[in-house]
C-alpha cells in the first residue's frame, strides 16, 4: 500500500508573519539604540576629519575671516558635540511605569518607550545631517579664505600721562623676529630734537610688539617713532611714523 504524499504548504503563511511581528517587537528598542550607535560612530568620524583638517592648516588664527564665516566654522564643532550628545540621549533608558499584572498597561508602556526612542532617534538623525553639512561648509570656507595679512605700516601709538610722566604707548606687528629696536625722538620747535629714548623689545610668537616708553621732553609737539628689526629671512626693516603729542 502506497504512502500518502506529504502535503506541501507555503512557508510564508500567517504563522510566519506572526513570528516576524514578534521579532520586530522584541528588537524594536535595540534596533533604535543600534542606529544611535551608528550615528555616534559617524560623529566621531566627522570629528576626526574636521580636527585633522584644522591641524593641516584650516585654523582661524591664520585666516582672514569675516563674522559669519567665523560663526559657521565655530558652529560646526558645536553641532558635532550636540549630535554626539543626541546619540547618548537615544540610548538612555525610557522611564515607564505599569502594573506587571496588566497586559494592557505593559503594552502601553512598551509602545510609549518605542515612540519616545523613535522621536529621539529622528531628532538625532536630523541633527547628524545638519552637522555633516555644516562640517563640509566650514571646511570649504576655511580652505578658500585668504591668509591673514599684516601691514608693517599699521603702527598704533599714543602719548598719555601717568603719574606725572609722559608715556608713549606703542603697538605694532613686526612678524617673526627675535627682537626689535624702538626709538622715540621728540621733535621740538625750530627743527630741534629732544632726548632720544630707545628700547629693545622681544615681540610675541605671533609677531606682536607692545611697549611703553617715558618721554622726558614734554614740550615736544610731535614725536618721531622708529622701529628697526631683522626678519627671519635676514631682511632688515625700518619704519617710522610721526606721533602727535596731544598733551602739548
Amino acid at each position: 500500500m502506497s504512502q500518502p504524499e506529504k502535503l506541501i504548504v507555503p512557508s510564508v503563511d500567517h504563522a510566519y508573519w506572526f513570528e516576524y511581528s514578534k521579532s520586530l517587537l522584541d528588537e524594536a528598542l535595540n534596533k533604535r539604540e543600534t542606529a544611535a550607535g551608528a550615528i555616534q560612530k559617524l560623529v566621531v568620524w566627522l570629528w576626526g576629519i574636521y580636527t585633522a583638517s584644522a591641524a593641516i592648516g584650516f585654523t582661524l588664527s591664520g585666516k582672514e575671516l569675516s563674522f559669519w564665516p567665523a560663526i559657521i566654522i565655530a558652529a560646526a564643532s558645536g553641532s558635532l558635540i550636540i549630535v554626539y550628545w543626541g546619540t547618548v540621549w537615544v540610548q538612555v533608558p525610557i522611564a515607564v511605569s505599569f502594573d506587571p499584572r496588566s497586559p494592557t498597561e505593559i503594552k502601553g508602556a512598551y509602545n510609549k518607550a518605542v515612540k519616545e526612542k523613535s522621536f529621539r532617534l529622528s531628532v538625532t538623525l536630523l541633527g547628524s545631517v545638519v552637522a555633516a553639512i555644516m562640517v563640509s561648509v566650514a571646511l570649504m570656507v576655511a580652505s578658500v579664505s585668504k591668509p591673514l595679512k599684516h601691514d608693517y605700516s599699521n603702527i598704533s601709538a599714543k602719548v598719555s600721562e601717568l603719574g606725572g610722566k609722559q608715556i608713549l604707548s606703542v603697538t605694532a606687528w613686526v612678524g617673526e623676529t627675535d627682537e626689535a629696536l624702538v626709538t622715540a625722538t621728540p621733535l621740538l620747535a625750530g627743527d630741534k630734537k629732544g632726548e632720544v629714548v630707545q628700547s629693545l623689545i622681544l615681540p610675541s610668537e605671533q609677531g606682536l610688539l607692545q611697549t611703553s616708553m617715558v618721554i622726558p621732553d614734554k614740550s615736544a609737539p610731535h614725536i618721531m617713532l622708529e622701529l628697526n628689526w631683522t626678519s627671519k629671512s635676514g631682511t632688515e626693516i625700518r619704519i617710522s611714523k610721526s606721533i602727535e603729542n596731544k598733551l602739548k
